[in-house]
């Protein structure tokens, strides 16, 4: 059995951003950060960096480190972090450039601290809208941030759920003159389809107030689970909608508003073992509709969607796989090799894990490419970044620009997201070693100063504005 690859990890001080720009204000003249680096197979090393105004520009932040520490400034929110000791070099840490409270939720006798958390995250694709599933059973819709506001507008709220919202999605109207829609899951067993009448009913008060506006009363809900609903999404026809739950069903949906059904359930798909379905992810090609199902046994279905069926499991007999505890997330992508797709999944005990799943006539042949963990931290959601397309739509290897090492760099593959219940997200990348056929493993980013120990729930990739949404247990959305 091959032992997941260990990441080296750096943490740096939550706040250590405000006290630079304390520093840069002339508030205060000096100041120590402090700066963690992890490996499991090496000792930690626990260094600072002194922050004082550059003798060269005055203007500037100059960073002296010491105690085994290196740390400079490559952006205003952008850092670049080393440590020799641990073979860290340049390593990327981000601060916030946004951050959006949640107005706070009415206290009730039954109030829990979960109710304010934020369980699940969604965008629209120009970034002006956000959608967040809450514990207390509410989905707010908020506005994103914008230059051109001086305030931000209060969100709107949906009471739709008897228990804590699991899932959402911003669905993209069908016709221009159509309104966008949200789609929920709760622990309630049910799913809400609603409308969303538009950006302008969202009234320009401040946002810290307690929530008066109200979304539109739901215009579907579906109620054919018998456990809690984890995730939900609506097909790209936008007619039909596929959600999973802990009854370990995968349930096919007609949303058209002719249905004559009282349940509107036109097709399902069992887990393998009949286990909870924790988390699923789905691809839409034109070749294929597929689901990838994170089970609490530890194994991932791969399923079709059109025709209902379980094309591959990782507890089929034959295939060599090893649990790493109960799977939590899942993401699958399409990869520039027609019938090939990447598969990430995120266990409860911090593995991640990656496959190939290359699709021929109906039979599924499965590649382990291997494992990696960081620090232990339950891996609680995975995205993966898009690679590049060319103007006709075909991939192309993606050349990104480090700024922590100032060059260009080629994917093979497309980087992963990660969010983690101890609040340190990161992303990943995954490249082919150039002496053999494996893949190695780095972390390429660090996201800092936001949670910070309070267990995150959802990631998000912004592809127009390029930018990384967060939210968790602390109802904050954290925005890099």
């Amino acid at each position: 059995m091959t032992l997941p690859t260990s990441l080296p990890q750096v943490t740096i001080q939550v706040d250590a951003f405000t006290a630079i720009e304390d520093v840069e204000q002339g508030v205060i003249e000096n100041e120590d950060i402090w700066i963690s680096c992890y490996d499991s197979s090496m000792p930690s090393v626990h260094g600072k960096v002194a922050v004082m105004i550059s003798d060269e520009d005055r203007n500037q932040c100059a960073f002296k480190g010491r105690d085994g520490v290196q740390c400079k400034r490559i952006q205003n929110t952008i850092f670049a972090v080393s440590c020799p000791a641990l073979h860290i070099d340049n390593r990327s840490i981000h601060f916030p450039t946004h951050v959006i409270t949640l107005p706070e939720v009415t206290s009730t006798k039954t109030s829990s601290k979960l109710d304010k958390g934020i369980n699940n995250l969604d965008i629209s694709p120009d970034g002006q809208l956000w959608v967040a599933a809450l514990g207390n059973g509410s989905v707010l819709v908020g506005a994103g941030p914008s230059k051109a506001r001086k305030d931000t507008p209060a969100p709107l709220e949906g009471n739709y759920h008897k228990g804590a919202v699991s899932t959402v999605q911003l669905v993209k109207p069908t016709t221009s003159t159509a309104n966008p829609r949200i789609l929920s899951g709760s622990e309630d067993f049910s799913l809400v389809l609603s409308e969303f009448p538009g950006f302008s009913s969202l009234a320009q008060v401040n946002s810290s107030a307690l929530i008066s506006q109200t979304l539109l009363p739901p215009s579907i809900r579906l109620t054919s689970h018998t456990r809690s609903v984890t995730s939900a999404r609506v097909l790209p026809c936008g007619t039909k909608a596929i959600s999973a739950g802990r009854d370990g069903t995968l349930r096919v949906w007609d949303l058209t508003p002719e249905s004559t059904s009282v349940s509107r359930q036109i097709g399902m798909v069992r887990s393998t073992g009949d286990v909870a379905i924790n988390s699923f992810a789905s691809s839409f090609t034109r070749s294929a509709s597929l689901a990838a199902l994170a089970l609490q046994s530890g194994h991932f279905d791969l399923v079709d969607v059109d025709s209902r069926n379980t094309l591959f499991s990782t507890s089929s007999a034959g295939f060599e796989y090893t649990r790493n505890g109960q799977l939590d997330a899942i993401d699958i992508y399409p990869l520039y090799t027609a019938h090939k797709y990447l598969v990430a999944t995120g266990s409860q005990r911090g593995v991640i894990s990656f496959f190939i799943c290359t699709i021929d006539n109906g039979s599924v042949v499965t590649t382990n490419l291997g494992s990696c963990i960081r620090n232990g931290a339950g891996i609680s959601d995975v995205k993966f970044i898009p690679l590049l397309k060319d103007s006709i739509g075909k991939w192309i290897q993606s050349a990104r620009y480090t700024p922590s090492a100032k060059k260009f760099v080629t994917d093979a593959y497309p980087r992963l997201l990660v969010a983690t219940t101890d609040g340190l997200p990161y992303q990943l990348q995954i490249s082919q070693k150039s002496d053999s056929a494996g893949v190695q493993f780095q972390v390429t980013v660090e996201y800092a100063g936001g949670a910070d120990c309070s267990p995150l729930r959802s990631i998000v990739w912004h592809d127009e504005s390029k930018t990384v949404w967060v939210a968790g247990d602390d109802g904050v959305i954290w925005i890099y």
